[in-house]
């Protein structure tokens, strides 16, 4: 279950959809007007305060979810609120809160970070099997990676933490 406080009401409001199984992640965009819950089974919730707007189906579990300002090269209209979000499957989906989902590139391992990278409008993923991969966002067609970089890091890759410290600077992780 999901439970948001009611700021107008100074009340909790429990929300028993649309998850019925494990929460596996809750993000906030940077403004704080959206959220994105994921549960164990794949089921994706997108919420803009505390209204429930739309309901994505996965058939994996979703562990990581980045907000970004993308803009799509020959995409005429209004995409609404963007974001990417991907986890066990090694697939990473572009949505946004309007009913809009496409997978739009795949990788080998599960993915262990997910990170958007502005200057270029790519994502960034590194994957259980400690490679990097950096592609650009189409909302039309499957993207292919740009660059692919094999990571060499001491410790344990499941325990794998990364962060974009500034402009083209990645910090990693590992214990």
């Amino acid at each position: 279950r999901i439970t948001i406080w009611n700021e107008d009401t100074k009340a909790p409001k429990e929300e028993g959809k649309p998850h019925a199984d494990p929460i596996m992640l809750i993000k906030f965009s940077p403004t704080g007007n959206r959220m994105v819950t994921s549960d164990l089974t794949g089921t994706i919730g997108v919420w803009r305060g505390i209204n429930l707007l739309t309901v994505y189906q996965k058939e994996w579990a979703i562990t990581h979810c980045v907000f970004s300002e993308i803009t799509l090269e020959g995409f005429k209209g209004n995409l609404g609120n963007l974001f990417l979000f991907a986890g066990r499957s090694g697939t990473v989906c572009l949505a946004n809160d309007m009913k809009m989902c496409s997978d739009v590139c795949r990788v080998g391992g599960t993915i262990k970070a997910l990170m958007f990278y502005q200057k270029e409008g790519s994502a960034i993923v590194i994957t259980s099997n400690l490679l990097l991969v950096q592609f650009k966002i189409n909302f039309t067609e499957k993207s292919v990676p740009e660059k692919k970089v094999k990571l060499s890091i001491s410790g344990e890759p499941e325990n794998l933490c990364s962060i974009w410290i500034g402009e083209s600077l990645l910090s990693t992780c590992s214990n």
